[in-house]
């Protein structure tokens, strides 16, 4: 994945396919087998549970699946929301463990910027021990600004304006795209903790991306389906509407991989990354420039980074940090 600068945002995406892997073949099994069982029930109205257990559960050695409670009382339409909630507590899991995974690798792993990478700027991180009484949160773009006020000269010159050219890049849309992670986020929260039951959170995170659902402010040709939430009510999921929360992280991790990269926290990430692969003390051609050049681009792509504009400072870096001579 040489469109993203950190380990972290590679293993996040590796995350997400990991799970699309499991998720979509076990929904088409799913479907597959409700018709199985309700070809079985049409031919033989005298079936019985002990009937259809004999047929589709005795040889995987599983117990406890009733098989005409999930098939014969459980509408398709049903299931599919039970996908949508089983992905959506997932994809926010790898947004969080993204957060953390990539403030470690800069040096700034606080809580308080990992809360910020999960808002947008400017909105209000609402403290639910005080109930609503919101104290200012600055927000995702405090984060990339504080963190980026010491900004690395080689990073920027070798990656930056690679990374922001790739086309999931939402610089201009990035706030947007927080108050729907933002969305997704209070109903994850009111079916873990309130058994499905959203709370005024939720309501709030729903009326404010109410205002961002448009598919010029979030930069994507479909805006995830998102259905009204009301306090107290029950959180209703579109299984198409959390698929289209998975590009929204996308577009966030790429878009906030890409500003984070010229940090000069992001320094130490490229020093790791080239000892573990070429080691230190690494004799480099010197005499043709242009060899020597093309020859340290190569390297730097081979440990997983884009292939750097400009090569020249990243000379003087692996010079300076006795990674090469």
């Amino acid at each position: 994945m040489n469109y993203v600068f950190f380990r972290a945002s590679q293993l996040a995406f590796q995350r997400v396919t990991d799970i699309y892997d499991f998720v979509w073949p076990t929904a088409v099994a799913m479907w597959n087998m409700r018709e199985q069982v309700e070809d079985l029930i049409t031919k033989n109205k005298d079936a019985t549970e002990s009937d259809l257990q004999t047929r589709f559960v005795l040889k995987t050695d599983i117990h406890g699946a009733n098989i005409t409670r999930a098939f014969l009382e459980h509408s398709w339409e049903q299931q599919q929301e039970y996908f949508a909630k089983f992905l959506l507590v997932n994809l926010i899991a790898f947004y969080e463990a993204w957060t953390e995974d990539i403030l470690e690798a800069i040096g700034h792993n606080t809580k308080t910027l990992r809360d910020q990478l999960q808002y947008p700027t400017g909105a209000k991180l609402i403290d639910v021990k005080k109930n609503l009484n919101r104290h200012p949160n600055k927000g995702i773009w405090n984060v990339v600004n504080s963190i980026t006020s010491h900004e690395s000269v080689m990073l920027r010159d070798a990656f930056y304006s690679s990374l922001i050219s790739h086309e999931k890049n939402s610089k201009a849309q990035l706030d947007s795209l927080l108050y729907c992670y933002r969305y997704f986020k209070e109903c994850r929260n009111s079916i873990i903790h309130g058994g499905g039951k959203a709370n005024i959170y939720a309501e709030i995170a729903y009326n404010d991306f109410s205002k961002h659902a448009t598919s010029s402010q979030l930069g994507v040709k479909e805006v995830p389906e998102h259905l009204p939430v009301y306090n107290s009510g029950i959180i209703t999921l579109s299984l198409r509407g959390v698929v289209g929360l998975s590009d929204i992280i996308r577009r966030i991790i790429i878009t906030i991989d890409a500003e984070l990269s010229r940090s000069l926290g992001a320094e130490e990430e490229f020093r790791q990354r080239w000892v573990a692969k070429h080691g230190k003390k690494r004799t480099l051609k010197v005499v043709d420039r242009n060899i020597r050049q093309r020859q340290i681009a190569k390297m730097v792509q081979s440990i997983g980074f884009p292939r750097p504009m400009l090569t020249e400072e990243i000379d003087k870096f692996i010079k300076n940090h006795s990674l090469a001579r």
